[in-house]
Parts: C-alpha cells; sequence; structure tokens
C-alpha cells in the first residue's frame, strides 16, 4: 500500500497536474484567438472592461444575484464552487502536497478551517443533485455525467475528510487516502475535457463573449438581404 501511496503522491500526481495544466492553457490559448479574431471582424472595437470586469466579479461573488429566482440553488452553488476551489488549493496538507509534486507552494489553512469548509461543500454538493434530480427541467437535460462527476467529487471530500479523521473511517486510513489522491487526480485530467474548466476559463468566456457580439460592418443589410427582406425594414 505505501508503494501506490508514493506513486500516487509522486509520478501519478505530476502526471495529472500536467495533463490538466496543459489542457488549460490549450483552451486558454482557443478563447485568445477567439477573442482576437472576434475584435478583427467587429465593426464596433469599443470594448468596454469596466463593464466585463464588473460582471465576472458579478459571476464570481454572486451576492446580489442569490437570493433572486433559486435562492437555495444560488446559494448552494456559490458555496460549492468556493469549497471546491479553496480545500484543494490551500488545506495546509495539500499545501505540502504540491509542492513535493510541482515544487513550489503558498500559504494555507489548517484542519480548523478545512473541516467545515469540507463539509459544507459536501452538504452544498448534496443540495445541488438534490435540485437537479427533484426539477424536471434541469432533470431532463441532465444525463449520467451530469451525475457521476458529483458523485466523484462527493467522494473526493468524503475520502479526505475519513483521512484526516481515521477514527470516523469505515475503511483503513491508506485505503482512504488513496482512494482521495487517485480520485482527485482524476478530476485533475477531467478539468479540461468538462464543464469543470469553466472555472477557470470564465473571465476570458466572458471577454470573448462581450466581443463577438459585435455584428461586422454592413452585418444588418447582409442578414436583411439573407431573409429576403429588402426595403422592407
Amino acid at each position: 500500500m505505501e508503494h501506490w501511496l508514493e506513486l500516487a503522491k509522486g509520478p501519478l500526481f505530476r502526471f495529472s497536474f500536467l495533463l490538466m495544466a496543459l489542457g488549460m492553457l490549450r483552451l486558454v490559448a482557443l478563447q485568445v484567438v477567439n477573442v482576437v479574431s472576434a475584435r478583427h471582424g467587429a465593426g464596433d472595437k469599443f470594448f468596454p472592461r469596466g463593464n466585463v470586469v464588473r460582471l465576472t466579479l458579478d459571476w464570481m461573488i454572486p451576492i446580489n444575484r442569490m437570493h433572486k429566482l433559486r435562492p437555495v440553488q444560488g446559494v448552494a452553488s456559490f458555496v460549492f464552487h468556493a469549497g471546491m476551489i479553496l480545500v484543494p488549493l490551500f488545506f495546509i496538507e495539500h499545501v505540502a502536497l504540491w509542492k513535493k509534486g510541482v515544487g513550489f507552494a503558498w500559504p494555507g489553512f489548517p484542519k480548523s478551517v478545512a473541516d467545515p469548509l469540507t463539509i459544507v461543500t459536501m452538504v452544498s454538493l448534496a443540495v445541488l443533485v438534490f435540485v437537479r434530480v427533484w426539477d424536471r427541467n434541469s432533470r431532463f437535460i441532465s444525463r449520467g455525467f451530469d451525475y457521476a462527476v458529483p458523485a466523484l467529487l462527493f467522494v473526493v471530500f468524503l475520502t479526505g475528510f475519513f483521512s484526516t479523521h481515521p477514527a470516523f473511517s469505515p475503511v483503513p486510513y491508506n485505503v482512504a487516502l488513496l482512494a482521495h489522491i487517485l480520485g482527485a487526480e482524476a478530476i485533475l485530467v477531467m478539468i479540461p475535457f468538462t464543464k469543470l474548466a469553466h472555472v477557470a476559463l470564465f473571465p476570458v468566456i466572458r471577454v470573448s463573449s462581450e466581443i463577438g457580439w459585435k455584428f461586422v460592418p454592413d452585418a444588418g443589410e447582409k442578414v436583411t438581404a439573407a431573409l429576403g427582406k429588402e426595403g422592407k425594414v
């Protein structure tokens, strides 16, 4: 078991991180190309930087929107996303693993902070899955993969909690830790190829969208001609 743990903490972790990093760089590069292409073809070259920054921050910290429409789902989504970012990146034991795997680290928070954050993240994830199952429209557009990813995330957080609290774990410590690390590495590999990428890509997507919706010169006339409506509008 120790051999598998060392393999998971070392080579497998570095491989997973490298694949995730390269995949995300590719996605960012594609978005940048889209932004440049959209700006080149746009008729209106004005770019509202302040508005884009405001909308991006409003999405990242949706304090003004969480109480509207679906407050339970809004709060659960915000808490889940925050926990999914904070716990993997800033829990002190994770920081040590990042340093061992990639060679650098940053300040982290102790288990006394990670424990409640882990619990509320799991509860929030469970609420989101329940809403997806309960709501007819969400259930209709959901596929098996939309349930498999949350299930894997829940297992990763649960086994992480068991790893730091062996007394509560129904499985041996090494088994829980290995399952936690392998599950987390599977998530890293999946990030560039699933919806999980939006957590990091949203600011770039927001810029691309803002520019992309600017019509090219004479676009109105071309659309009118294509519809056969010349002289009628």
